[in-house]
């Protein structure tokens, strides 16, 4: 019992990976985890380079995953609503594992050139 519990944590965490690997998914965790705060779509657009569509799909995949949270904030001035992203704690701990983590530091100086957030 215990040996199929630790294949199918196993089969999950390899699923997760083969989502994050596609290099567009990777770039937006590491800058989720860089800026280390919930994002913009408008901001995440600026950063990637991606076009809103592209950008959506890659975001509702790392979603439903669970390594990226989504949250929806009104904009007082025009009462819009507005998404924001950010790494979840899920998504923080994986890429740790992955050694990651450490470069913090570093995407945040390459960041600063790319954007005000």
């Amino acid at each position: 019992m215990h040996a199929a519990s630790s294949e199918q944590e196993i089969e999950k965490i390899r699923e997760k990976l083969e989502i994050i690997s596609e290099k567009n998914r990777f770039a937006i965790l590491t800058v989720l985890l860089a800026i280390g705060k919930p994002v913009s779509f408008s901001d995440l657009l600026k950063i990637t380079g991606l076009n809103p569509g592209t950008l959506n799909n890659h975001l509702k995949k790392l979603e439903k995953i669970g390594v990226i949270e989504k949250e929806g904030k009104a904009k007082w001035k025009r009462n819009e609503k507005r998404s924001y992203y950010q790494i979840s704690e899920e998504g923080e701990k994986l890429l740790n594992h992955l050694g990651i983590g450490k470069s913090k530091e570093a995407l945040r100086k390459w960041l600063q050139g790319k954007t005000a957030v």
